[in-house]
């Protein structure tokens, strides 16, 4: 069975990012980036690290002013997401602690906070940062290098994350959700909004079809209390905070640092970004604008769309609601609004409250290169797309001054777990990872198709050839007395094929009442690693497998999981 799936033979992958991901392309796009994330040096190792740490070793001092204070909030957020476990959050703990020393680096990866841990690769891609982290640390004794997990607290986009799909113990795709956003809730940030009540109804439903397992009562009471807790139900920010609470369980011992970007304490020390953004919105939009046309005319989609005038940056309202800050004559406008600010107006709240202000996508690169320089960025695709468009603005910035290139980026681990008994169907029937990549009408023809004992192929092939000579020799003697008979014996033919395969049907399904036990069972794997005509990754949430595995799984996923890796891993539990 194959373990390693090219991105080529997966479901869902862009022409970007396959080229990214593959050396021999890579040139095709490295234009767009600092640096090469596939060259080696001549030990075989990967040179973009030398020529990063050399860099960030080079403009330490101007790195390191508020590194001391970054530090400490975010020790306190860690005490905050994960103060209530056992151990206190202390390796977490620790590792903030560890970010006051200068010769310490962030591994920077992150994800909006879904519902009862999000999908899959979220936690994907938090292990692939804890592996490169103690990856550079073996190769670079000097050095400390933290994996760093940044939720997208400002987010609004609820739609993306009020969902959790777990598998029930019959196999069945069950969706768990928060109700849609209310008429007038559009715009508002997931940690703004109050969803108390029905969090409480999303954990009575989760018991309901949470697979059976050794551990079941377990993560049922972990996720009871991270997302049950007083504070997540009583106010604002319940989403954040039972996602934080979570993944801090479960990734307790790691030394795995959660950061929500819009702590007051790190806002403050984006100021210099913030006013940047503002007082060259013109240069940084049509740096924006060119990068997108170059993006275009080498035949690549944008990640990203900015409509003229554009920011990347949103104002929050004091209620939560964020809206993009555009450009309009001499001043600025909230677009969508009438709401209209001079570039002085808004310079004054950078001073006053930095955290009114949202950084958009274009802009979180530097919004992490200002907080703990990365050593390395973990995304996804669609992260690592639309870094090409952000880095013209990102030089655009260092033109200035400020700070060191974009960091090397890397696609996040990418994998389908696979049940031990599922596994052995794969193996049993000859298929492959992509294999179940269909509809199951499909998945369940071929099954079929490929048990028809061979008696019946043979019996079926010589009843195809019999006709095919009759009907040949038929016509030859027939066309011999009239040429126009030759139309007929086409229509003939026509309607001996629909005979056959009439015939093939009727087979199959006499072999289908008999296969019915291996087509349920496939049924099954299918809706293991293509659930809902999607990448399990995508869909299935960590709490489908963590029943049967434990929390446990965690640590069995960071020892199996290989990274750096271009390719889809099929991990089999």
């Amino acid at each position: 069975m194959q373990t390693r799936i090219p991105l080529d033979q997966l479901a869902s992958s862009s022409a970007f990012i396959r080229d990214y991901a593959d050396p021999g392309a890579f040139r095709k796009v490295s234009d767009f980036f600092a640096y090469d994330p596939h060259a080696l040096d001549g030990a075989g190792q990967l040179s973009c690290f030398d020529a990063r740490l050399s860099e960030l070793d080079a403009l330490a001092p101007e790195l390191t002013a508020h590194r001391s204070a970054a530090a400490e909030a975010l020790a306190a957020q860690q005490q905050r997401w994960g103060g209530h476990l056992p151990g206190g959050n202390a390796a977490a703990l620790e590792a903030c602690l560890a970010l006051k020393d200068p010769r310490t680096y962030a591994i920077v990866t992150g994800q909006q906070v879904g519902l009862f841990g999000g999908p899959l690769y979220t936690q994907l891609k938090a292990i692939a940062a804890i592996r490169l982290a103690r990856q550079l640390e073996q190769r670079y004794p000097g050095y400390r290098f933290v994996p760093m997990f940044w939720m997208a607290s400002s987010d609004h986009d609820f739609e993306e994350v009020r969902r959790s799909f777990i598998l029930d113990r019959a196999g069945n795709v069950q969706e768990l959700s928060l109700p849609p956003e209310a008429e007038g809730e559009a715009g508002f940030t997931v940690a703004s909004r109050s969803v108390g009540p029905a969090l409480e109804q999303a954990l009575a439903a989760l018991e309901d079809v949470l697979p059976g397992g050794e551990y079941r009562e377990e993560v049922l009471a972990a996720l009871r209390e991270d997302y049950g807790s007083p504070e997540a139900l009583a106010g604002p920010g319940g989403m954040l905070l039972g996602f934080a609470r979570f993944m801090a369980r479960i990734f307790d011992c790691t030394g795995l640092v959660l950061l929500d970007p819009q702590d007051p304490t790190l806002m403050a020390f984006m100021r210099p970004l913030l006013r940047a953004e503002l007082e060259h919105a013109a240069a940084s939009e049509a740096a924006l604008t060119a990068r997108n046309a170059l993006l275009k005319s080498a035949g690549y989609p944008l990640q990203v769309e900015q409509l003229p005038g554009d920011t990347s940056l949103f104002l929050l309202s004091e209620q939560g609601r964020r809206q993009k800050i555009s450009r309009s004559g001499e001043g600025f406008i909230l677009r969508g609004t009438e709401q209209c600010f001079s570039l002085d107006e808004l310079l004054a709240l950078v001073d006053s409250a930095p955290g009114r202000f949202v950084p958009g996508v274009m802009l979180r690169p530097l919004q992490q290169n200002l907080l703990i320089p990365p050593a390395a960025f973990i995304g996804g695709a669609a992260e690592i797309a639309y870094r090409a468009q952000t880095t013209a603005v990102f030089e655009l910035h260092r033109a200035a001054g400020r700070g060191p290139h974009m960091a090397p980026a890397f696609l996040r681990a990418s994998a389908s777990l696979l049940p031990q008994k599922s596994a052995e169907l794969l193996d049993e029937l000859g298929w492959e990872l992509p294999d179940f990549y269909a509809a199951p009408q499909e998945l369940a023809g071929r099954a079929v198709s490929g048990e028809r004992p061979e008696e019946i192929e043979a019996a079926i092939q010589h009843y195809l050839d019999a006709l095919h000579s009759a009907e040949a020799r038929l016509k030859a003697e027939a066309v011999k007395l009239d040429p126009n008979l030759e139309l007929t014996f086409e229509t003939l033919r026509s309607n001996l094929i629909k005979h056959v395969e009439s015939l093939q049907k009727k087979i199959d399904n006499v072999l289908k009442q008999r296969s019915e036990s291996r087509l349920r069972r496939i049924a099954l794997v299918a809706a293991q690693l293509y659930p809902r005509s999607a990448p399990q990754e995508r869909v299935l949430g960590l709490s489908s497998f963590l029943p049967r595995s434990g929390f446990g799984l965690i640590s069995q996923l960071e020892q199996r999981l290989d990274f750096p890796c271009w390719e889809h891993q099929l991990i089999v539990l």
